[in-house]
């Protein structure tokens, strides 16, 4: 993938107009090739740009107990930096680079100005969906705010596979519009496989991520010509989930 399809794919979610997108695209600075071990974000100074990552691995850092530990690792195509320019709030982690990398950033006033309009389109449509599901329902507006600009929406047409079981799973996704068949394999029997429809409104990939546990199905895209999803990495998704496990674990059994 190009740079420039790179960045594109990284700020998707902002749910920019056509115009508005090619103007971000270009405010974009870079490469700024980092050497491995160089600190770009020190957590609680002020932020002033985001960054897309297009190379390499960088590591997520926040002192917990007096210490410092790793709570998320941002690899090619992802964005970090971005909350401390929406809620105008000190940098939440430090981020340093694990090997040498590249990276490219966007400034403050540029966010500002352009995107934080689709930020506020994505947070509006978002919570017309997120706001009927019963997972969600216990959350504050602000908290339910806090975890929409924290998803990034993908698309994926009809018969792609999103998940496949046995696999390790690293996200937990929402079907935003649309439908996906889960397709769950017994290997000790020969019956036909049990399968799940989950529609618009309905989560899945939780699982994986609560118990550490190999993805317990198969998922595909099943609406035509494409399914969109809402999808959460797993440290976003220890992050900012952790009060609805409880209710997670209590309906695990939806699947059979």
């Amino acid at each position: 993938m190009s740079v420039k399809g790179g960045l594109k794919s990284a700020v998707g979610s902002w749910k920019l107009e056509p115009k508005d997108l090619e103007v971000v695209i270009a405010a974009f600075k870079g490469p700024l090739v980092l050497e491995p071990g160089y600190r770009v974000i020190q957590e609680g100074d002020d932020g002033q740009h985001l960054y897309v990552v297009t190379a390499g691995t960088l590591h997520c850092i926040k002192v917990i107990n007096g210490e410092e530990m790793v709570v998320k690792t941002c690899v090619q195509g992802d964005l970090f930096g971005e909350l401390a320019l929406l809620y105008n709030c000190p940098r939440a982690a430090s981020v340093q680079s694990g090997e040498e990398s590249v990276l490219w950033e966007l400034d403050r006033a540029t966010f500002n100005n352009i995107v934080m309009e689709g930020v506020q389109r994505k947070r509006t449509q978002c919570l017309a969906v997120l706001e009927k599901v019963p997972l969600f329902q216990s959350l504050s507006r602000s908290e339910l705010e806090n975890i929409i600009d924290a998803l990034k929406m993908e698309r994926h047409a009809y018969g792609t596979v999103i998940i496949q079981q046995g696999e390790f799973g690293e996200h937990f996704y929402i079907v935003y519009d649309g439908a996906v068949i889960a397709i769950k394999h017994d290997p000790e029997q020969v019956e036909e496989p049990q399968t799940f429809l989950h529609e618009a409104g309905d989560y899945f990939g939780e699982l994986a991520l609560l118990h550490n546990a190999p993805r317990g199905a198969t998922v595909q895209a099943y609406s035509e010509p494409e399914v969109t999803l809402l999808s959460m990495d797993r440290g976003t998704f220890g992050r900012l989930m952790g009060s609805l496990q409880p209710f997670l674990e209590e309906h695990a059994n939806r699947y059979g």
